[in-house]
């Protein structure tokens, strides 16, 4: 699947950010919104998007999502003050049918209570956060739902499409990455096969042809080590996932906050723990991404030849 930027904007205060990609001839606007608190600033961030979408957007291709602060409904709020629908919503709304826009998750699921942000302190539960994207793109979303985030407030919000392509996969690429030296287990690992591997290979008299025989073989149980660390911190992370799901359920159906403290508590570290497997894959993707530009980034090309 071939795939390119068409256009990019961001507007002056970085409340309103959009690409439009094209690939197989397609053309796909993604909008990403951070609408403000106060409900007169609200109205009229609303206006200016109006105007925003219509000139540099592709509206029936368009996905626009993000921190709305506000419910569009009901059954979004929980706690606080009574729901009523202010002017920003209603602007919202009439944005929508003008647009042919559709609450996604909404759409999809149109009698779950689940949010996306939740205020302790408030006793306030609410979906503010969410997609909307043209009605003919409906027939393309393979999963919309809100799920537990590592932010201290607010929930991720998903939605998948499908593809009309498959998309191949690109090559693999493994360098060692040092920050195994401080991990126990390898070290223990590397100690305990060297000798092994010393006897394994000691019919080789070419000093040179040992060492480079021997650098495969730890690079291969390297790799292997790190394949099993990464296929058992995934597990582990999808076991966070799924606690998380089940404990933001029960977070979601207490109207009491303070009965639940337990359950918060245990939230919160959870959260904790899956910040944690997040930061140790963003440092492993920078770590490769050095690699990269190492081996591949700074290369002479034919312009230096010529």
């Amino acid at each position: 699947m071939k795939t390119k930027v068409d256009y990019s904007f961001k507007d002056n205060s970085g409340r309103i950010v959009l690409i439009t990609i094209q690939f197989n001839n397609t053309k796909l606007s993604l909008c990403n919104i951070y609408a403000p608190n106060n409900l007169a600033e609200q109205v009229q961030f609303i206006q200016d998007l109006n105007c925003f979408l219509m000139d540099k957007s592709e509206l029936t291709t368009l996905i626009l999502g993000g921190d709305w602060n506000c419910t569009l409904s009901k059954i979004d709020k929980s706690g606080g003050a009574k729901w009523k629908p202010t002017n920003s919503r209603n602007m919202l709304l009439i944005m929508m049918e003008m647009f042919d826009l559709i609450d996604i998750q909404r759409k999809r699921h149109p009698n779950l209570k689940k949010f996306s942000y939740c205020s302790k302190s408030l006793g306030v539960k609410s979906r503010i956060d969410y997609f909307l994207i043209a009605s003919g793109l409906k027939a393309h979303v393979k999963k919309s739902d809100i799920l537990p985030s590592i932010a201290p407030d607010h929930s991720t919000i998903l939605l998948v499409l499908s593809c009309p392509e498959p998309t191949p996969r690109g090559p693999g690429f493994w360098k060692f990455n040092n920050a195994l030296l401080q991990n126990t287990e390898y070290k223990e690992m590397v100690r305990e096969r060297y000798p092994l591997l010393r006897e394994k290979h000691n019919n080789i008299s070419d000093k040179q042809l040992f060492w480079e025989v021997m650098k495969m073989e730890i690079r291969s149980a390297t790799i292997s080590f790190s394949k099993e660390r990464s296929k058992l911190t995934n597990t582990r992370e999808k076991e966070i996932k799924r606690l998380l799901e089940e404990l933001d359920t029960v977070i979601c159906n207490s109207n009491n906050l303070q009965g639940i403290e337990k359950e918060l508590k245990n939230y919160d570290n959870l959260k904790k723990e899956l910040e944690e497997i997040y930061d140790h894959r963003g440092r492993a993707a920078m770590f490769r991404s050095k690699c990269r530009w190492v081996e591949q980034g700074e290369r002479p090309t034919k312009y230096f030849f010529n």
